[in-house]
């Protein structure tokens, strides 16, 4: 459980902006790139919070008191970067993709 709460679960919460637009992007059923450009923009904003609240998970977990052997949760600081770091790099990209091979 420890594990599932310190690594698993923050882990899927960054994902979650680049899966959400994966699924939108290929569930819609007119392919326009004003539609595409709006959700990446508004996912883009999405994963500007997400790494906050996966940060604040794994440290829920891995701060002090929560077990005898747990002395510092340095570790859970890495979700706060990784997740702008896969947010930032990630949505722009797929946005950019998904402009240029659907309808205009």
């Amino acid at each position: 459980m420890k594990t599932l709460l310190s690594i698993i679960l923050p882990t899927i919460i960054i994902l979650t902006p680049i899966l959400v637009f994966f699924v939108y992007r290929f569930n819609i059923k007119e392919n326009i790139r004003q539609k595409i450009l709006i959700s990446g923009a508004l996912l883009f904003l999405f994963g500007l919070l997400v790494p906050r609240l996966a940060t604040f998970v794994s440290l829920y977990r891995l701060g002090p008191g929560t077990d005898e052997n747990t002395r510092c949760a340095i570790g859970a600081t890495v979700f706060f970067y990784f997740g702008y770091l896969i947010n930032l790099a990630g949505i722009p990209i797929l946005s950019t993709i998904f402009y240029f091979t659907g309808k205009k």
